[in-house]
């Protein structure tokens, strides 16, 4: 008889006996409640009882008997299982669920491509089967049925890509995200996290389907101070393979911050922080608190960087931890006409030591320069018509945040000509060259030229 899972099937199932030593057999179907068979025409001799379902997987399949002395009564075929045929395009884990059952197990190991491979489910049942493997078969679970089996037949549309994240201890691994960049599409990666916050082997692993033929650009991103390297990483595939996803590596680790002290204490200095030879230029700014400390950051710990310090009226210098704020000096230049009222439009050039200026007094008569360091500098006014008492003078800034005025006195001594020149018929005379000729010899003669519109 055979010991069945379910109910014997109206047709039977096909058992075989097979004389040994010979081509002779007999083929009887067992049937019935008890799914029993036999076969009265058996001669005496030694004899192979074979069993044969398509769609059945037995503890055993045949079995040997003898008749020489006695009949044979105790055959039994016990049912396992319902067999499932299947291929993969690709090296797969097989996972199968009964629909009825929530336990699990793994049916099959497929390891070479495209082979059939025949799969024992334990009863009777509708079943989902779950692939694992670096390719996808166009969709992540199939269904199967033991009343009506179909082959499965696992062909690959997608293959993973992707690699592992080695990150610092105790990082908090469900404030990692990767996004993935697929042609103009983004979107996130899957990540697949530890049962813990923190993994206990400091690794993630991420990764993405994708066609062969595609890119992926996966760019991990986490709160600071946590840094990646290299910031994204590229992964594509070339051919119908998967890729090893260890070959792709990508280490998170905190950044580097820029600290120190401004003393003697500012609050709010411009602290600007750009990468060497950066292009486009990478810019990070801060500001100095009450107590003047800063901190600038994360930046990576792979590239180089410089500070600059910014306050209007100072100057810095780093000395280790400690920023020296000095307070630069101003020279202020003021210029008055014989009736002592301001004189604005006087070019006041003042040049020094790595320093040089050429800047108009205002309607109050100053013009104020400011951050000179300590050293002399030289002041010259200039207006056209008018001579300055001192013509020029040597001024010395003595120490950072000194502020002398220089003072000037305008006297006027010539005068200026202003007029148009048309022609007959009223139109501007352009070019026309206009000359002052003076009553006395001892002095030049003064030309002008009329403009476009005949002014001069």
């Amino acid at each position: 008889s055979i010991k069945t899972l379910e109910k014997c099937p109206e047709k039977g199932v096909k058992v075989i006996i097979s004389q040994q030593g010979t081509t002779e057999h007999v083929v009887v179907m067992a049937t019935g409640a008890s799914c029993s068979f036999s076969s009265k025409r058996i001669l005496p001799g030694e004899y192979t009882i074979s069993v044969q379902h398509d769609s059945w997987c037995f503890e055993k399949t045949s079995t040997k008997v003898s008749t020489v002395k006695s009949d044979v009564s105790d055959v039994v075929f016990v049912q396992t299982g319902f067999v499932s045929t299947i291929s993969a395009s690709h090296p797969a884990e097989i996972v199968a669920t009964s629909t009825t059952e929530s336990s699990a197990s793994v049916i099959a190991k497929l390891a070479t491509p495209n082979k059939v491979e025949s799969v024992c489910l334990p009863r009777p049942g509708k079943y989902t089967i779950k692939p694992t493997s670096c390719a996808f078969f166009g969709s992540e679970v199939f269904s199967f049925d033991t009343a009506a089996p179909v082959p499965l037949k696992l062909v690959a549309s997608k293959f993973r890509v992707g690699g592992f994240i080695n990150h610092p201890s105790g990082f908090d691994v469900n404030t990692l995200s990767v996004s993935v960049t697929i042609g103009e599409t983004k979107q996130a990666a899957i990540i697949n996290l530890p049962s813990t916050a923190v993994s206990s082997n400091n690794k993630v692993e991420f990764w993405q389907w994708i066609e062969a033929g595609q890119q992926a650009v996966f760019a991990p991103s986490a709160p600071a101070p946590i840094l990646f390297y290299p910031e994204q990483v590229t992964a594509s595939v070339t051919s119908e393979a998967c890729t090893d996803p260890m070959s792709t590596i990508i280490e998170a680790r905190p950044g580097k911050f820029i600290k120190g002290r401004i003393e003697p204490a500012m609050k709010d200095v411009r602290v600007i922080v750009s990468e060497v030879g950066a292009t486009p230029a990478s810019i990070t700014e801060g500001v100095s608190d009450m107590s003047g400390a800063f901190s600038v950051g994360p930046f990576r710990d792979d590239k180089l960087y410089e500070e600059k310090f910014f306050a209007p009226g100072h100057v810095f210098v780093r000395k280790g931890d400690v920023v020296i704020a000095t307070k630069m000096a101003r020279l202020t230049t003021e210029a008055k006409d014989t009736s002592d009222q301001p004189l604005a439009g006087v070019l006041m050039s003042i040049s020094g030591t790595d320093f040089f200026s050429n800047e108009l007094t205002g309607v109050d008569g100053r013009y104020s320069t400011g951050e000179l360091m300590p050293g002399d500098f030289y002041v010259r006014p200039m207006l056209k018509e008018y001579i300055f008492k001192p013509a020029s003078r040597s001024v010395s800034v003595s120490a950072q945040g000194d502020e002398p005025v220089v003072q000037f006195v305008a006297e006027r001594v010539g005068f200026s000509v202003h007029g148009t020149v048309k022609t007959l018929d009223g139109a501007a005379a352009t070019g026309v060259i206009i000359t002052a000729t003076p009553d006395s010899d001892k002095i030049e003669k003064e030309q002008g030229q009329a403009d476009e519109a005949g002014s001069y």
